[in-house]
């Protein structure tokens, strides 16, 4: 599925809601590639991942960072 996202004045954006049912966390990690944005969903305690006992220097995500000011 693709779909245009408006950006509110706070930067936000909405997922469809479909997409955020789609997969079972709260949690997304946004990175550019080039001149791409690229939104992934990240499971943070998913065992198929092992996202954090691979890489333990991402347990802050964990925490709720006050990092959009």
């Amino acid at each position: 599925m693709t779909a245009i996202l408006k950006m509110f004045g706070t930067g936000q954006i909405t997922l469809p809601k479909n997409w955020r049912k789609q997969f079972k966390t709260d949690r997304f990690l946004a990175r550019t590639d080039g001149k791409r944005l690229v939104i992934e969903p990240l499971n943070l305690d998913d065992p198929e991942t092992g996202l954090l006992t691979q890489n333990p220097s991402l347990a802050f995500l964990k925490e709720e960072p006050d990092l959009y000011e």
